[in-house]
């Protein structure tokens, strides 16, 4: 029997700070030998960022939704109906063996979505303050990761792992003592 890499669908749309560190984790699991697809919106900037990559992205028609006026608050419960069902949809082809929600709107609909199907969910919050999506979501989830130190409520399945970086960013790091005096002064 050949084992078969396993399949991860990263939930990330919306913004850079949502995106860019998914992306860097995305790097990581295809170096490890891991099949990653992607779940984000049609107008997302995940379609340029994506866009240069061998990552597969589906996507799921949601729009966030604050400050975004009544009409879009009254209509919400069937905007998120419809992100959970289409979700499940892209779920049943993609078969992943996890779920990983780095945020925004995509990912509360589809981590539900996830959760229904009785996949594993894990979820990271880049900021020191819960999102909605995380705060829904983190009761659901196998684990939950945070870029600082208690930001979700204490439980064995939360771990401090920092924000993600790209590989090109770490690097720097060893080169930085190289581009700046080391002896602190300014001559």
């Amino acid at each position: 029997m050949v084992n078969s890499p396993i399949t991860v669908l990263i939930m990330a749309a919306g913004t850079g700070g949502h995106i860019f560190p998914a992306l860097s984790v995305a790097r990581e699991l295809q170096m490890l030998g891991a099949k990653v697809e992607w779940l984000g919106t049609p107008s997302g900037l995940e379609h340029e960022l994506l866009a240069n990559t061998e990552i597969p992205l589906h996507t799921v028609p949601v729009q966030g939704l604050r400050g975004k006026g009544f009409m879009r608050l009254l209509f919400a419960p069937f905007m998120l109906v419809r992100a959970f069902w289409e979700s499940l949809k892209v779920l049943q082809r993609v078969r992943p063996d996890s779920v990983l929600g780095m945020g925004g709107f995509v990912a509360g609909p589809a981590g539900l979505a996830a959760k229904t199907m009785g996949l594993p969910l894990l979820i990271h919050e880049q900021n020191a303050v819960v999102g909605l999506t995380n705060k829904l979501l983190f009761p659901f989830s196998i684990r939950a990761m945070e870029a600082f130190p208690s930001t979700f409520p204490a439980a064995s399945k939360v771990s401090y792992t920092g924000n993600p970086v790209r590989r090109e960013i770490r690097e720097l790091r060893d080169a930085a003592p190289l581009a700046f005096a080391t002896d602190h002064s300014l001559n």
